[in-house]
């Protein structure tokens, strides 16, 4: 019987090193008998500003993060779910949080964006997260 594993990483603001450590992981859960891999939000950049990740963004279907998961996919004959990948949006201010499916051949078979965001303000502590302020949401149920 396959296995899914869930990805659990802590990622920072160096993309190449972020796709460095997902690889290692997800060779690691294929070699254990994992069937699917799920890898977690924001996995290839965690910025220092949420804009950061507006300078990884990439065009849907093309671009180093795309085709790192087409290519961990196929290596690893796993089915590779990445929880969100930077794509670009209608606004130019903003991208598309996008949760993208690949089969074990490296072929993307499905696109969710993300449409619940994240904006909370914490009255006790005067955090405030904004997620609408960068992402732009989408619109259908995958």
């Amino acid at each position: 019987m396959k296995r899914i594993a869930a990805v659990q990483m802590a990622s920072g603001p160096q993309l190449g090193a972020n796709l460095c450590e997902a690889g290692r992981l997800i060779a690691r859960a294929a070699a254990a008998g994992a069937g699917m891999v799920v890898l977690p939000e924001n996995f290839a950049l965690m910025g220092m500003r949420d804009e950061d990740t507006l300078d990884i963004r990439e065009t849907d279907g093309e671009g180093r993060i795309q085709e790192f998961l087409s290519e961990q996919a196929r290596r690893n004959n796993v089915w590779l779910v990445a929880g969100s990948v930077p794509l670009a949006a209608k606004a130019d201010d903003k991208y598309r949080a996008a949760c993208l499916v690949y089969n074990e051949r490296g072929e993307r078979v499905a696109r969710y964006d993300k449409i619940h965001l994240f904006d909370v303000s914490l009255e006790e502590s005067g955090e405030r997260y904004t997620e609408s302020h960068t992402i732009e949401a989408g619109e259908q149920a995958v």
